[in-house]
């Protein structure tokens, strides 16, 4: 894993983007220690920064602080994977329906941009670009309905999901099918249609959530509790390969 030097006015912000950016790629893992001497000769800042960025990715749920051994990566049990599916299906339906009355032109040709980036990725079996790419789709979708709200609080869900489902691998068996999911989505904006929008787009994040859960019963077997594991702070599900990650 490396992080770049830090070169901005707004230090907490960037160092806490770098991380976010490690967290949900895999390269710092759940369980793993943040170790903020390290991180800030890494960005060549200081160590206040860091502290003030882990802090900032504790409130938004990616790490967690253990008393005299500082921060964790956080890992995610089946049942919070669940909560976060939950959230997202009632947060994106919401956005979804309001969206479809609000697109311009413009607006539904952004969104066939999204689902090509998508499924170029997809085809090229990119799987690091296709999730990038598919949570840029559901951000943009947001953006359309014009609620920041809801948009901040996708953009902190997404970041858990991507966090929680590094370990179990790409959720999807056939990664061209996945990105066709969203093609009715798409129809339905194209027809001015909020309730076919809102139907769509909940099959497709249920099947993304069903395979997740899926892959997660199958490595994971039994859950373990934040102290299971209190000597290396893993909190949740561990494996020992490291996987493809995916919306």
């Amino acid at each position: 894993m490396s992080f770049n030097a830090i070169i901005t006015d707004d230090l907490v912000s960037a160092i806490a983007a770098q991380l976010v950016a490690a967290i949900v790629s895999g390269d710092l893992r759940p369980g793993a220690r943040c170790n903020e001497v390290h991180l800030a000769q890494a960005m060549q800042t200081s160590r206040g920064p860091v502290r003030e960025a882990l802090r900032k990715l504790e409130s938004q749920g990616l790490v967690i602080a253990r008393p005299r051994r500082g921060f964790f990566v956080r890992g995610y049990t089946a049942a919070e994977i669940t909560e976060i599916y939950e959230a997202r299906l009632c947060l994106e339906l919401h956005a979804a329906g309001v969206a479809v009355g609000r697109a311009t032109p413009a607006d539904r040709a952004a969104l066939w941009r999204a689902y090509e980036a998508i499924r170029t990725a997809a085809t090229a079996a990119d799987t690091q670009t296709q999730v990038l790419a598919d949570f840029d789709f559901h951000l943009l979708i947001a953006r359309i309905a014009g609620n920041s709200r809801i948009h901040g609080l996708m953009q902190t869900l997404g970041n858990e999901l991507l966090a929680g489902i590094t370990l179990v691998g790409t959720i999807s068996r056939n990664p061209v099918y996945n990105a066709e999911t969203h093609l009715p989505v798409l129809r339905a904006f194209e027809a001015g249609d909020a309730a076919a929008a809102r139907e769509a787009l909940a099959g497709h994040i249920e099947s993304s959530r069903d395979e997740v859960l899926r892959r997660f019963a199958a490595l994971s077997g039994p859950e373990t509790s934040p102290e299971a594991n209190p000597e290396t702070g893993t909190e949740a599900l561990s494996a020992n390969s490291p996987p493809d990650p995916s919306l």
